[in-house]
């Protein structure tokens, strides 16, 4: 099956979560910019919902973060269909103002909307750095306060917009090198790629046959790529430990779930240790 056709069928679902986000996004906007309209006299923490209702909007805005991400891990922006090339035919020169000279294509146009919402997040917490720290404005303590929990809260979002927006697309450019096969069996609008072996060698002694084989961590998969097979690990049943002798040198083990345990630091995992020594020694003396 060729990959082209592979990834319209996953893709799917995450563009249908994608354009139902945008058309929620859309509603709090035209909503919003009414709110505004209606008390454009009161003082700025009341007008603007970015600050007076901060957790409302930033939720909304975080959906719709998710859902482009997802979108764009799988086939990017890609939506070719009859009714979006009709809507931006229709509506060109309306977009004319909004749309940079560079795009051409209805492709390009319409992948470029679709990320404008997700690049205001920025241009918010750039405009209330703008005014917490205007000298010339004068807010009151309360209002000044809650400007800055604003501020914050649209921050935190814009890191976790760019991260998003960078892991996705190196998570589409992993896929597109993938064989259809692997896509097919692994590939999922929320899982990312963690590291490559590739792009980010792995050294093993006395590797013979491995040495040319791949490895690819992804947020939860360990997958093993084989000449003409592939093996995948599920994260859940997988042991971590570094090694005292290197930060950088983890040993993995691959457990059955019945002997798997966690443990939250080194001191935990050496009590019970020994008590599985102790047990053992009691089997073996009884």
């Amino acid at each position: 099956m060729e990959i082209n056709v592979l990834l319209q069928m996953t893709s799917g679902e995450a563009k249908i979560s994608l354009l139902q986000s945008f058309v929620q996004l859309t509603y709090a906007i035209v909503n919003n910019l009414q709110e505004v309209f209606d008390n454009h006299q009161c003082e700025i923490t009341s007008v603007l919902p970015i600050i007076h209702r901060v957790q409302e909007m930033k939720a909304i805005y975080a959906d719709y973060v998710n859902a482009i991400c997802n979108a764009m891990a799988i086939s990017g922006l890609n939506l070719e269909t009859k009714e979006a090339e009709s809507l931006i035919e229709k509506s060109k020169d309306y977009f004319e103002a909004l749309i940079p000279e560079d795009k051409k294509t209805n492709t390009e146009i319409l992948s470029y909307l679709l990320l404008l919402p997700m690049n205001r997040i920025e241009e918010y917490e750039n405009f209330l750095m703008d005014i917490r720290t205007d000298t010339e404005c004068f807010y009151s303590p309360f209002s000044l306060d809650k400007i800055k929990v604003a501020h914050t809260h649209w921050k935190k979002l814009s890191i976790v917009a760019y991260n998003g927006k960078v892991e996705a697309e190196h998570t589409k450019a992993f896929w597109n090198s993938c064989s259809p096969k692997v896509f097919e069996a692994l590939a999922n609008p929320t899982r990312r790629l963690i590291r490559d072996s590739k792009k980010t060698p792995i050294n093993l002694f006395n590797a013979g046959r491995f040495s040319t084989h791949s490895f690819f961590l992804l947020s939860d998969l360990l997958i093993h790529n084989m000449y003409n097979s592939f093996v995948s690990y599920n994260l859940s049943s997988m042991w971590v430990e570094t090694l005292p002798s290197g930060n950088n040198i983890q040993l993995i083990f691959h457990l059955e779930p019945e002997f798997l345990n966690s443990m939250k630091n080194t001191s935990q995992n050496l009590q019970v240790h020994c008590l599985l020594i102790s047990v053992s020694k009691d089997v073996n003396y009884f």
